[in-house]
């Protein structure tokens, strides 16, 4: 095939074309590849498209997922016909050819193959033969008795073979890429790659590599790199869930000692012991925990806690951790339920009492106005420049790590699971990032459920 054609790229509502001569193009959603795709779904180097005597053929990297032509499922190697759309995730691919050229395009690409080879070795032959004029002058060549093989066909030769070993390079790389070959090298050197601009990808990808047989020095290889991948990953989502949690800090402590008598008053010290020492324990890495740890020793002797709390106690804990968000009403009743269990006196058994019926009608007009606030940023036809279905789901999941009550956390984890424009894919950074709230989610059987059916819990 000696002609050349289009490629057409759709994706995010664009259009672009780019040309296709003889070679290979690789594509994916890494820099490193010749066409960097961004949509979901799209592998580091998702695979390659090489434009041959057969057209633009279309070669699929093993274990990504599979693009699609009219709703079937593509697998190894496919020849794209004129005006064909193959689908890779959101984008679509498509191929337009030179008049005569492509699958089926006439004598004109069966013709483009050895013709320019044996014209370069006869012109090679014939390169002696030229007058100074331009002219051709036939010269008769002795024939040697001692050769039965003409010049001409043992540089033809020659030559063959060296086109050989190159077509048997890039067929190894090619059946490689389709997986057809396993070539431990060639897999390793892509994740490598890769590895400091998308660790998680690299590390899947040599991941991977162990359902092979390998020997055990490339064992020991890939399992070292899997090991650090682990440690900058880890690293990497410490220093987001610190990041997140760096708020919290300023608002629930730091400026929370400074606009009450902490270290006066006995209540607010109680409240912000118990609040410091579950900061410090739940981001024992953050980088402002020397200064908490210094606050806390000096508040802690006031909190006095050895000590039974009075009602003044728990009134100002049960406000403290419900008034503003993040909202925990669960501890708020659980303190309730202890100041009850250890009182002695009526009187503030039924302040405990009254205290509680407030914190359940409380509990109640947060959930309905956090299912309103979700609504505005999910009701397209209603408020269409609001519309954020990643923000509504972030409602619901408040609503699940912040109630007690099983029916509110329950309603709101359906109503996540309803949501069709965002994939499962949300539920990786809550495991990651902020493995609290990944707790509390996970104690609500309908998104546990979820969570299992997209292989992210046993």
């Amino acid at each position: 095939m000696g002609g050349m054609a289009r490629l057409i790229l759709e994706e995010g509502g664009a259009t672009r074309r780019f040309k296709l001569s003889t070679g290979k193009l690789t594509f994916g959603s890494s820099d490193k590849a010749t066409l960097t795709l961004t949509s979901d779904d799209v592998a580091a180097m998702h695979g390659q498209i090489e434009m041959g005597e057969d057209g633009a053929v279309l070669r699929i990297a093993k274990g990504v997922v599979a693009p699609k032509v009219g709703g079937r499922t593509l697998e190894g190697r496919h020849v794209m016909r004129e005006g064909q759309v193959v689908a890779i995730g959101g984008a679509k691919l498509s191929v337009e050819y030179d008049e005569g050229e492509g699958p089926g395009g006439g004598s004109s690409g069966a013709a483009a193959g050895p013709a320019p080879v044996a014209r370069k070795g006869a012109a090679s032959g014939a390169r002696s033969g030229r007058t100074g004029g331009g002219r051709t002058v036939k010269r008769e060549r002795p024939r040697a008795k001692r050769s039965g093989v003409p010049g001409w066909l043992v540089a033809l030769l020659v030559l063959g073979g060296i086109v050989g070993v190159g077509y048997a390079i890039l067929g190894s790389t090619a059946d490689n890429m389709a997986g057809d070959v396993f070539n431990f090298d060639v897999r390793y050197n892509q994740a490598d790659r890769i590895k400091d601009e998308d660790p998680a990808s690299a590390r899947s990808d040599f991941r991977a590599l162990l359902d092979y047989e390998l020997t055990l020095a490339q064992r020991t290889q890939v399992e070292k790199q899997i090991l650090l991948l682990d440690d900058q990953l880890a690293n990497l989502d410490d220093t987001a869930r610190n990041s997140d949690a760096s708020g919290y800090l300023k608002m629930r402590l730091f400026d929370y000692s400074e606009k009450f008598p902490v270290t006066e008053d006995r209540s607010y010290a109680r409240l912000f012991v118990k609040r410091a020492n579950k900061f410090i324990k739940d981001y024992p890495t953050h980088p402002d925990l020397p200064r908490l740890e210094r606050l806390v020793r000096r508040v802690t002797p006031v909190a006095v806690l050895d000590e039974p709390a009075i009602y003044r106690d728990l009134e100002i804990e049960v406000k403290g951790l419900t008034a503003q968000k993040p909202r925990d009403y669960s501890s708020g009743f659980a303190a309730i339920e202890k100041f009850v269990a250890e009182s002695n006196s009526v009187d503030n058994y039924e302040k405990a009492e009254q205290l509680k019926a407030e914190l359940e009608q409380s509990e109640s007009d947060f959930y309905e106005a956090q299912l309103d606030l979700a609504a505005v940023v999910y009701d397209r036809g209603k408020y269409p420049d609001k519309f954020n279905p990643g923000q509504a789901v972030a409602d619901m999941i408040t609503i699940i790590t912040s109630c007690k009550n099983e029916a509110f956390k329950k309603d709101a984890a359906t109503r996540i699971t309803q949501i069709t424009e965002v994939g499962p894919t949300f539920l990786r950074g809550y495991k990651r990032q902020q493995p609290d709230k990944w707790v509390k989610m996970m104690e609500v059987p309908v998104l546990k459920k979820f969570a299992q059916a997209n292989g992210l819990v046993e």
